[in-house]
């Protein structure tokens, strides 16, 4: 997410991810995709968590409802 400076769907940064070199070797998409947002949601929950999920997308706390940095 700093990287991309903005919020993302959970499909966006699977993408990212792929091109970025995550390698999901023979991995059905959807369990990717599973294991992405669920960790993703579990860190949100978590007390002081910097990540949120707003409008169905994921970012970084600081960013506020400004849909990226600055």
């Amino acid at each position: 997410l700093e990287k991309a400076r903005r919020f993302l769907t959970t499909n966006e940064l699977v993408d990212a991810m792929v091109k970025g070199g995550y390698n999901v070797g023979k991995k059905e998409p959807v369990k990717v995709y599973d294991s992405v947002y669920g960790s993703l949601d579990h860190a949100r929950k978590k007390a002081n968590a910097r990540i949120v999920r707003e409008n169905g997308s994921w970012g970084l706390r600081e960013w506020g409802e400004k849909g990226g940095p600055g």
